[in-house]
């Protein structure tokens, strides 16, 4: 005998889910997303050294939507990769302008998802929009997830050899969380790890924490892949970091 519950709170979350989906479908990219920039510092010095780019969606109803809300409904209907197209576009012609001001060695970092990375054509068309405006590569890094990683790793390796040999850099987005078997860090062409905020908040307060922060920098420094610390905060947590 098998006995079902009704759960009121699910079915609402699942309609809630499904009116944002439709939304998503005939939503104007340019009137209601927009891309806000999130600064990298680099610590020994404090320059700005370049930012991550982050979508956010102003529904015309219910306002401001977290990207938590709208992504996994985009992954999962298929529009991810034509938003993501979007997004990678808006990053890069404002890199570009950046570097027009002044800022000549600015890079910018795009979140790619799983879907987008392994769809056939992936790289040829970010190579194009870099032409379209006129934006060297090493101007760009792509950041992944440890999920990406888990997939199909011969496709998975073949994608980023791809993007890597043309000059684009590849972090891996919240290190340390995820998949996080370091068998993949000698397998795949990766740039930077960027370690999760989890382990950076109170870090001066954390043994834990520190061991692992502390554990991670001496890794990547061993296999010769740059660090980012996510999420810093405070001026202790920042103070950490400078020492380790």
């Amino acid at each position: 005998i098998k006995v079902r519950c009704y759960d009121e709170q699910l079915s609402q979350r699942e309609q809630n889910n499904f009116e944002l989906e439709s939304d998503l479908r005939v939503l104007n990219f340019e009137e209601e997303l927009f891309v806000t920039y999130q600064p990298k510092v680099k610590l020994i010095d404090g320059n700005l050294i370049g930012a991550e780019a982050l979508i956010r969606w102003q529904h015309p109803k219910l306002g401001l939507i977290s990207p938590v809300q709208f992504i996994p409904i985009a992954e999962k209907s298929g529009l991810i990769f034509q938003m993501g197209l979007w997004i990678m576009e808006k990053a890069v012609q404002q890199t570009k302008w950046w570097h027009k001001q002044g800022l000549k060695n600015f890079q910018i970092a795009v979140n790619v998802s799983p879907s987008q990375l392994l769809t056939p054509g992936f790289c040829k068309r970010i190579l194009n929009i870099l032409d379209i405006y006129h934006l060297d590569p090493e101007f760009l890094e792509i950041e992944i997830t440890e999920e990406v990683l888990a997939r199909d790793q011969l496709t998975c390796i073949k994608v980023l050899n791809e993007i890597k040999g043309n000059g684009i850099s590849i972090a891996v987005d919240d290190f340390g969380t995820g998949y996080s078997s370091l068998g993949y860090l000698a397998r795949f062409p990766l740039s930077k790890l960027k370690i999760d905020r989890s382990f950076i908040t109170d870090i001066q307060n954390s043994e834990i924490n520190l061991a692992i922060v502390e554990s991670i920098i001496v890794l990547s420094k061993s296999l010769d892949i740059k660090v980012i610390a996510e999420g810093i905060e405070t001026p202790q947590e920042c103070d950490v970091l400078k020492k380790l």
